[in-house]
């Protein structure tokens, strides 16, 4: 579970890495919404392409203009992935839309194996990506190696998001003019695919690591500029 967009782009790599944004609020403030799983969910997805807008979700509208034509077939289930590459990209971009076609498409492309290894149920997958769908910003992805032979291959990749920690508006159900986002969260890892019967799918992720980058950069060097750190902290946009 880029899109973890993201362990293979993986829900539960990418919430694990990004655990601080979800820190306790001041008792002032209204919920944060990595607790709204407890209180009845993020609302109805919306079908078919586009980002959830209701403002509970914590989305920002994504439409089906912002990703590759390519992209949009293989997450619209019209066309394979060619390569574990093109899977990983096409996972990543299902996560920014979070519809409901996008999540299912996240389903269909985890190999069984994964539920194997996480120890989880197929309900507990399904409710860990809506969850991870809902409550993220996504900035950036890079690929950095792939390494692909037969029907098995690995992508490192590097993906920038963060979690939307809660609103400043109304009540709950009525719009927000304002999200507040947590500290961007930089997500490195190594993701595994294998092919079954023509059609890859994400098996599992290692050797992640959550130290800060810059957005975009490929290099190995995390950030150790003071602004770059500040602005992690303070949850700000690079």
């Amino acid at each position: 579970a880029p899109a973890r967009p993201c362990a293979a782009m993986s829900a539960a790599a990418m919430r694990g890495a990004a655990r601080s944004a979800c820190a306790p609020r001041p008792a002032r403030r209204r919920s944060p919404l990595c607790l709204a799983k407890k209180k009845g969910g993020f609302g109805a997805a919306k079908t078919g392409f586009g980002r959830m807008k209701q403002e509970d979700t914590g989305a920002e509208v994504v439409t089906k203009d912002e990703i590759p034509s390519e992209l949009r077939e293989i997450i619209a289930g019209k066309a394979l992935a060619g390569s574990a590459e093109e899977l990983l990209r096409a996972r990543y971009n299902a996560y920014k839309v979070a519809s409901d076609r996008a999540v299912e498409f996240i389903l269909e492309t985890t190999h069984p194996d994964h539920l194997t290894e996480s120890k989880r149920t197929d309900k507990e997958l399904r409710d860990d990506t809506e969850l991870t769908c809902k409550q993220c910003k996504y900035d950036e992805l890079v690929v950095l190696k792939v390494d692909e032979k037969g029907d098995e291959a690995t992508v490192k990749f590097r993906v920038w998001f963060r979690f939307v920690k809660f609103f400043k508006g109304e009540k709950r159900g009525k719009k927000r003019s304002e999200l507040v986002y947590g500290p961007e969260t930089t997500n490195t890892e190594t993701s595994i695919f294998k092919k079954v019967d023509g059609k890859w799918l994400f098996v599992n992720s290692t050797d992640r690591d959550d130290q800060s980058f810059k957005l975009g950069d490929t290099g190995d060097k995390p950030a150790t500029d003071f602004l770059s750190l500040a602005k992690r902290a303070m949850g700000q946009k690079r």
